[in-house]
């Protein structure tokens, strides 16, 4: 009797197929990026883009001085040089000159100044600050927001200050005559250490009090009227740096409600920043 056959056994196929192995393929070369050497002139770029970048440009503050001149007879006039940007081009002018009932993005100059083309200056009312060293004309700069003073003629010229409604900063100028001005009026951030030091204690006595009661008597007269902050400085310093440790105007606001409250009720002195 023969045995049965045992059939072999039989590998089972799969009834999908394997995907196959992946082989990471590597360039012959490599690829070098391409540099520019071309690029599009800036009056052929598209209004929208050349106006986006006129408002990055960054306008510095600048101070803007009076000075005495002798043309035939006395008179006086502001100087500051014309900013670059109102030069640059056509386009830059429109941009960065002020318009009447057109709010812009950025910054914008003001032409300021007197009846004739010599007496004529441009300001950033936003950002500069406008020194008069004799007597002070408010005409054409009710918008200013940072002024200073000297301290000897600042009680004839603050009768001006309620024009000024947008007025943030009031900058006394101390010159302290015949005194070494850097070792007995140091100033820290920009604003004299102690304006009650021994070379100024009677002058800034009188002065404060005379803020005070200048202040609050404008008060009475305008109730809207903002108080502007007051900063002691000494002249060379102010010179060679006027606008260091400008407070944003945000602190300058919450400074200013304070301060506008204590000149009401007199219970201290004016403070300063």
């Amino acid at each position: 009797m023969s045995q049965p056959q045992i059939p072999e056994p039989t590998t089972l196929q799969p009834s999908f197929k394997m995907a196959p192995k992946k082989t990471e393929l590597t360039p012959k070369t490599t690829q070098v990026p391409t540099i520019i050497a071309e690029f599009h002139l800036f009056p052929k770029l598209p209004t929208e883009m050349r106006l986006e970048i006129w408002h990055l440009v960054e306008q510095v503050p600048s101070l803007v001085t009076r000075r005495d001149i002798l043309k035939g007879k006395y008179s006086s006039e502001y100087s500051r040089p014309v900013p670059a940007v109102l030069h640059a081009c056509r386009e830059s002018r429109y941009e960065f000159l002020a318009r009447a009932g057109v709010n812009q993005r950025h910054t914008t100059y003001q032409l300021c100044g007197g009846l004739y083309e010599h007496q004529l200056f441009f300001v950033c009312m936003e950002t500069d600050t406008v020194f008069s060293g004799d007597v002070f004309d408010a005409m054409g700069i009710s918008n200013l927001r940072h002024l200073a003073l000297y301290w000897r003629t600042m009680y004839f010229e603050l009768d001006y200050l309620p024009d000024l409604k947008f007025l943030r900063t009031l900058t006394v100028v101390y010159d302290c005559p015949g005194h070494t001005i850097e070792t007995l009026a140091p100033e820290v951030e920009a604003e004299i250490v102690n304006p009650y030091s021994m070379i100024m204690y009677d002058e800034a006595g009188w002065m404060m009090e005379y803020l005070e009661t200048t202040f609050k008597s404008m008060l009475m007269e305008k109730p809207d009227w903002k108080v502007p902050l007051v900063r002691w400085r000494a002249e060379p310093h102010f010179f060679e740096n006027p606008h260091a440790s400008r407070v944003l105007y945000e602190e300058m606001e919450r400074k200013g409600e304070a301060t506008q409250s204590r000149i009401m009720s007199l219970n201290t002195r004016y403070p300063t920043i």
